[in-house]
């Protein structure tokens, strides 16, 4: 009985790995159009900005920016699915499958942290929001798919459905609600300083996207007497009240 028990749960993490192992490439192919759509939103639609966006965005650059974006709600998303397949495993009082049911929550909840971290402060309802899922899907497996367990499930065709829907609605969300990929940089320009993202640094020129123009520009180096990374006035993140945020950097000028 053991044995078998072990073979199954073996076979259960068997499951997720490969799971993980089928979504990297759809995430890979859905960053492409997500990056087009993304430029076509920070350029307001004019295609000539959004091409030259393109033109001039290392393409390794936007992908880790986009796998920042998103990857605190795939930890998330990824954690719940452990929780929803701990409760399936659900059987005779007891847990059978590759996680008890302690262990997939704290691996859940420690899942959490990087979207609770980037979490605005103090928005306490927003806490109980990520928290409430983690509570109840448990739960919510025991109660799912009849006598089906969880390897049955991963193998399923409906399961990978939905997991193509979560991620796509996970790229799209972060494509949306997300601006320019760029960290902003104060240019002082002629002496004065000007918020800018710089995309390409050239030999003569930098290649920057001016966010009061809505427009990619060129500056040429010898006109910039100082470049300095700033911070965008915005809300306060969890992460920034436990570990009071970066230090050194200036507001960026509005």
């Amino acid at each position: 009985m053991t044995h078998e028990a072990n073979s199954e749960d073996g076979k259960g993490i068997q499951s997720i790995l490969t799971l993980l192992k089928d979504a990297l490439p759809l995430i890979g192919l859905l960053l492409l159009p997500a990056f087009a759509l993304r430029a076509l939103i920070t350029a307001r639609f004019d295609l000539n900005v959004a091409i030259a966006l393109v033109q001039f965005t290392p393409a390794l650059s936007f992908l880790l920016a986009s796998l920042l974006d998103i990857l605190p709600l795939l930890m998330y998303a990824l954690g719940l699915i452990v929780l929803f397949g701990t409760g399936m495993s659900y059987r005779g009082g007891s847990f059978a499958g590759p996680f008890p049911g302690m262990v997939a929550f704290l691996l859940a909840l420690l899942m959490s942290v990087p979207i609770f971290m980037t979490a605005p402060y103090p928005e306490y309802p927003y806490y109980f929001f990520l928290l409430a899922p983690l509570t109840t899907t448990i739960q919510s497996g025991r109660s799912h798919l009849g006598n089906r367990n969880f390897r049955q499930l991963l193998s399923s065709m409906d399961f990978y459905l939905s997991g193509v829907i979560a991620v796509i609605c996970i790229v799209g969300v972060s494509t949306f609600l997300k601006g320019i990929w760029l960290a902003p940089e104060i240019l002082t320009i002629r002496g004065i300083p000007e918020t800018q993202y710089v995309l390409q640094q050239q030999d003569r020129d930098l290649i920057v996207f001016d966010p009061d123009l809505h427009a990619v520009i060129r500056v040429p180096t010898a006109g910039v007497s100082h470049r300095q990374f700033c911070n965008i006035k915005s809300f306060t993140t969890l992460a920034e009240r436990l570990f009071d945020g970066p230090q050194g950097r200036p507001l960026c000028p509005e």
